[in-house]
């Protein structure tokens, strides 16, 4: 609601339960933030705002390629003007509808693992990646790693194996390759702000028994998708 009782300063406000959630959130004309483009004086007909209204990054895509496509957002506003101080005030209400593009987007939580110092032949104690869906669509992973470069030889990314369970078996867990695999892990979108979406990707090391000494170092790669 834009109300002007005695000059050109106002509001701007529409009904939102939660601003924080990924299906409402509410801008203003007041305090500083919106940008007047025309009032130039007393007897100006029409006063153009511009008024930022910040978007939750989880917030509902509704363009073609989301589950929400036959939907659009809506932006409602109300203007209030009293054409003389005291009398009965006059409205209007005017109502546009906008696309949300599809976000797809990660972060890693850790983004560093140390499997410590392993003797040849020896297999690591299990170790962690978190995976955030800092998009606003449900993604899949893809993954893929580096050979691993040792101070003294190298050893194939093969020799690390990941599992999508906390406690597997070495054996038992899938190889990682140098050309991308499809994990088919299913991360849901974030739907309030102070609650993140995420999960585990667990990872082992089996250092061979003979061929590389040293520091050895790896990089391990996730590409998010849209979740099909």
């Amino acid at each position: 609601m834009t109300s002007d009782p005695n000059g050109n300063a106002g509001s701007s406000n529409t009904a939102c339960s939660n601003p924080l959630s990924s299906d409402c959130t509410y801008g203003s004309a007041e305090g500083g933030n919106d940008t007047v483009f025309q009032c130039g004086s007393a007897t100006d007909t029409v006063l153009t705002y511009e008024i930022p209204v910040p978007l939750q990054y989880h917030s509902n895509p509704t363009d073609a390629s989301s589950v929400n496509s036959s939907t659009n957002w809506t932006v409602k506003i109300s203007a209030d003007d009293y054409p003389v101080v005291g009398s009965p005030k006059r409205s209007a209400v005017a109502t546009d509808t906008f696309e949300v593009a599809s976000l797809i987007a990660l972060t890693p939580f850790n983004g560093f693992m140390d499997f410590g110092e392993l003797l040849p032949g020896a297999t690591s104690s299990e170790q962690n990646e978190t995976v955030v869906n800092s998009g606003n669509t449900d993604i899949d992973l893809d993954l893929y790693a580096t050979n691993w470069s040792c101070s003294s030889g190298s050893m194939n990314a093969s020799q690390t194996h990941y599992g999508l369970t906390t406690n597997g078996n070495y054996a038992s867990m899938t190889a990682l390759l140098t050309t991308s695999s499809s994990l088919d892990i299913s991360i849901p979108k974030q739907t309030t702000t102070y609650q993140s979406s995420g999960k585990n990707i667990f990872f082992r090391l089996l250092i061979p028994n003979s061929g590389v000494a040293g520091t050895c170092n790896s990089t391990a790669k996730f590409i998010a998708k849209q979740n099909s």
